[in-house]
């Protein structure tokens, strides 16, 4: 009996991962930043290659960190070409961010300068309506909570809505609307 070795197959999200790190390699952040176009178009790149990696769950903490760094270097319009609006538009009746949200908000950044400058990727990627781009938010909050279960803190969560530090620590001004989730006192 003749073996045939046959080799395993990549997965998407192995491909995706090759493709952002070979995209990665080929950039220079300096020509980036002083506005070379050829530059500019490797950036768009390599941002779409990582975003669909973290789609396809095939990435590292220190993959997150470098692709929230090359999303800081896009312009605001770069972010709309790259990543369309999703086309939603009820978020006013069932009070949720939508396209009109999202426009709005990108009236309040400055489209001559970078993002980075302007917000945080984290921000970014809960007041943009894309699913990629809310995939990203969704990682980064994931790898957040596993860091805090490897400390021995609070998941960030369960932290925010008790109105808890990590640490376990009353934080000393609760929202009103944190108040609301509180069991009322049971009064003689």
């Amino acid at each position: 009996m003749i073996f045939e070795f046959k080799p395993k197959r990549p997965s998407r999200g192995q491909l995706w991962r090759r493709y952002y790190k070979k995209n990665l390699i080929a950039l220079d952040i300096k020509k980036i930043v002083d506005g070379d176009q050829a530059e500019r178009q490797k950036l768009l790149k390599a941002v779409h290659s990582g975003f669909k990696m973290v789609r396809h769950k095939s990435h590292k903490v220190e993959d997150l960190e470098m692709l929230g760094g090359l999303l800081g270097l896009l312009m605001p319009f770069e972010l709309v070409i790259l990543f369309p609006i999703t086309k939603y538009y009820d978020g006013e009746k069932s009070q949720s961010k939508d396209y009109w949200y999202t426009v709005n908000y990108l009236k309040t950044l400055d489209d001559s300068q970078r993002i980075g400058e302007q917000t945080t990727d984290f921000d970014l990627s809960w007041d943009y309506v894309n699913p990629e781009i809310r995939g990203y938010g969704v990682a980064v909050m994931g790898l957040l909570s596993d860091k805090c279960r490897e400390d021995k803190k609070l998941n960030p969560f369960y932290a925010f809505m008790k109105g808890l530090d990590l640490n376990g620590k009353p934080v000393k001004q609760i929202p009103d609307y944190l108040r609301l989730m509180e069991k009322p006192s049971k009064s003689p």
